[in-house]
């Protein structure tokens, strides 16, 4: 991933002058400014903004009006696992990690926190209603003194302030427990300084609730939606991302032709209206402020428009009409990424792991391919698997482009980062596939998890050593534990050596290094998701000395195992 700025910058921001929320020293703000670290995620509302950090916790920090320090200079580290999913709204912070767990944090006098009580949480606390209640959230969204949960059963849960038609006071619609909203709901979307959201059933109704004094609701009328409200025109379409600010709604709706077109409600309108000035930029994300708006196209253009009275339209201050941003601090043949808060906009590249690298070195590697199309050779189950397709519905459409451009999308399909990602949507496209968006470890975990699709076997020696031969130790000796064999060779240089040394036929090869099937098991986890989980039944003592020696018995150079174990060396106070 290549940046035109310093390789310890990966995002931007501007707005924000009042409330110094951005992390930077607001000097210019009508100018994007550098973030002074790198991070994979950003939650912004009105007078907070945190952010996931690229280290290896994927740490969180935050910024505040409130902070003693001025233009809220770096606070306490949180470590609270791989993040997911952020969200701000204007008093009020979401988080949601990669194991389901959601952390709250801000002010809660209309319950938007969910913990049940009226408290400001000065640090993040984490909301445990879904757990103790058997759901899993897998999406999470704030309004201007509301959150939203999407659960994996497709219930839609709120807290905070739903009483729509009261501004003043609580209402006894008010929830400060999560309250079931809906059910069978396949999307949903807030904004950070809005009072209203929206929602889409399975059937792809559109529905939407809240304040609607300015016909922000878009059906066609200005009366509020204490219940939730049929959008009539977006009936049946397909709905690729909406934003809302506090008196106006905007999304990007996908037409017959395949085209992303934008349409607005609200302010001068009561149902949703073309935007004709972005008709042919497809826009492909979009994100809303207080009174103000940000939208990227498939060519990473960016376009802004409304009020910007402290910096968040850059170049100008109103524009009720879509103006192009000319934005060239970053690499914008990456696949960057917008957000917004109240006043501030925020640009930026999610950072490429190291796990990235290593599969984009795998692409280069001819020892694991089986595949060839158009002299570019692959490894056909792993392109399967990201493509979620079998070969007979990719390889002919595939024939038809030339090499370069195949080797710009496979390279995308093996690592998740890349350059000319135009290319990649458009072959997307063209399979009829979601763009791969998602990182090559939330793949690679799915993988880990799906025992049906593992085509390999390691046998771990319980009694052997390296010194003895095949014929010395019998099949009784060893436990099976089942893998991939193209992600272990991937990871692991002697894996690697050990397969091109075995009959193509061959589904098993024996480890001889006498270590436990429980270190074992924990190491081959570790390949596929870059770290090592400890249950309650592990050793921490014994796993460390078991694993201590693996960098350079399986050579990993370049993992992060060294990193992992010093951290629970460091957790259990382990001494050496």
């Amino acid at each position: 991933m290549s940046l035109k700025s310093t390789e310890n910058i990966n995002g931007y921001s501007c707005g924000g002058t009042e409330n110094n929320s951005l992390g930077v020293r607001p000097t210019n703000n009508k100018n994007f400014t550098a973030i002074p670290f790198k991070f994979t995620h950003v939650g912004s509302g009105y007078q907070m903004t945190w952010f996931a950090l690229s280290d290896l916790d994927n740490s969180v920090i935050y910024f505040s009006k409130d902070d003693p320090n001025l233009f809220g200079e770096q606070k306490k580290k949180y470590k609270l696992g791989r993040i997911a999913k952020m969200r701000g709204g204007t008093h009020h912070l979401l988080l949601l990690t990669k194991k389901g767990r959601v952390f709250t944090m801000g002010q809660s006098k209309f319950g938007q926190l969910g913990l049940g009580v009226l408290k400001y949480a000065k640090t993040p606390t984490e909301l445990l209603f879904f757990q103790e209640n058997g759901l899993a959230v897998k999406k999470i969204d704030c309004g201007y003194d509301q959150s939203f949960f999407l659960c994996d059963n497709n219930e839609l849960y709120y807290c905070g302030r739903i009483g729509f038609g009261q501004l003043n006071g609580n209402d006894p619609s008010d929830s400060f427990i999560p309250k079931l909203c809906s059910t069978n709901v396949k999307k949903m979307w807030a904004g950070c300084e809005s009072y209203h959201f929206f929602f889409v059933k399975e059937n792809n109704q559109v529905f939407a609730m809240g304040h609607n004094s300015s016909g922000q609701l878009g059906v066609g009328d200005k009366n509020p939606g204490k219940t939730p409200k049929l959008v009539p025109n977006l009936k049946g379409d397909e709905i690729v991302d909406m934003s809302m600010g506090y008196s106006f709604s905007c999304l990007i709706k996908r037409n017959k032709e395949e085209n992303n077109i934008v349409y607005q409600t609200g302010i001068n309108s009561q149902v949703f209206k073309i935007m004709p000035t972005l008709e042919k930029e497809n826009i492909v994300q979009i994100q809303s402020g207080c009174y103000h708006t940000l939208a990227r196209s498939m060519k990473n253009e960016l376009w802004a428009w409304g009020i910007g009275s402290q910096g968040e339209i850059p170049h100008g201050n109103t524009t009720q009409s879509p103006v192009k941003i000319l934005f060239n601090k970053l690499n914008t043949e990456n696949d960057i990424k917008i957000h917004c808060g109240c006043y501030t906009n925020f640009v930026y590249i999610k950072s490429e792991s190291s796990m990235a690298k290593e599969f984009a070195m795998a692409f280069d590697n001819e020892e694991m391919v089986d595949l060839e199309i158009n002299t570019v050779k692959v490894n056909k189950f792993f392109v399967e698997y990201r493509l979620g397709l079998k070969e007979n519905a990719f390889k002919k459409k595939l024939e038809a482009h030339n090499k370069e451009d195949l080797k710009t999308f496979f390279l995308y399909v093996y690592s998740g980062v890349g350059a000319r990602l135009s290319i990649v949507k458009e072959i997307c496209q063209e399979l009829g596939i979601q763009p791969l968006t998602e990182k090559i470890e939330d793949d690679l975990l799915r993988l880990y998890k799906d025992e049906e699709s593992k085509d390999f076997y390691v046998l771990v020696s319980m009694n052997g050593d390296d010194d003895q031969e095949d014929d010395e130790i019998g099949e009784e000796d060893f436990e099976e534990i089942s893998v991939h064999k193209f992600i272990l060779a991937v990871r692991s240089g002697l894996f690697r050596e050990m397969f091109s040394n075995v009959k193509e036929e061959t589904q098993r090869v024996k480890d001889y290094s006498n270590k436990t099937i429980e270190s074992l098991e924990i190491l081959i986890k570790f390949l596929y998701t870059n770290t090592i989980e400890l249950t309650a039944d592990d050793d921490p003592q014994l796993i460390v000395e078991e694993l201590s020696d693996a960098i350079e018995y399986y050579q990993l150079e370049g993992s992060l195992l060294d990193i992992n174990l010093n951290n629970i060396k460091q957790q259990f106070n382990l001494k050496f």
